[in-house]
């Protein structure tokens, strides 16, 4: 799912982590799993037994980290505009 203001305006406030003097500032763990929790919606994972994986929270927390990072990266690929979509913008 391509991100929204509203979903990104989401996922920043619920990777907010308070500091010591009341400041606040990003727990960029908290934020790629918030990524993944809002703009994942779907996949093709299944169990031994052929049911299909749902995508929640608790899942996602225990996918291999370079498998959570990959997915990642290649979100940020397919979402990236091309050169031509740029220079069409402006």
């Amino acid at each position: 799912k391509r991100m929204d203001w509203g979903t990104q305006t989401k996922i920043v406030e619920e990777s907010q982590k308070e500091g010591e003097n009341k400041d606040s500032s990003i727990d960029w763990t908290k934020y790629r799993l918030n990524q993944m929790k809002y703009l994942l919606v779907g996949w093709d994972l299944k169990t031994a037994d052929n049911q299909q994986i749902p995508i929640n929270e608790k899942i996602l927390k225990r996918l291999d980290f370079n498998i959570a990072i990959s997915l990642i990266r290649k979100y940020e690929e397919v979402i990236t505009p091309s050169e031509e979509e740029i220079e069409n913008f402006g």
